[in-house]
């Protein structure tokens, strides 16, 4: 479950996280690819 754990990480250290956050930020600024909600993750995790 590494995702929950980078986005626990992301939310209790924001300022930490800000420059890579804003990195993902500007790159989603040219790219199409849908992104699944970490409900759906998780769900998906769970089936294996």
């Amino acid at each position: 479950m590494l995702l929950p754990g980078l986005i626990s990480a992301a939310e209790n250290f924001p300022e930490i996280a800000k420059p890579v956050l804003d990195k993902i930020h500007k790159k989603n600024e040219t790219n199409k690819i849908p992104v699944l909600g970490i409900t759906e993750l998780v769900e998906l995790e769970n089936l294996h």
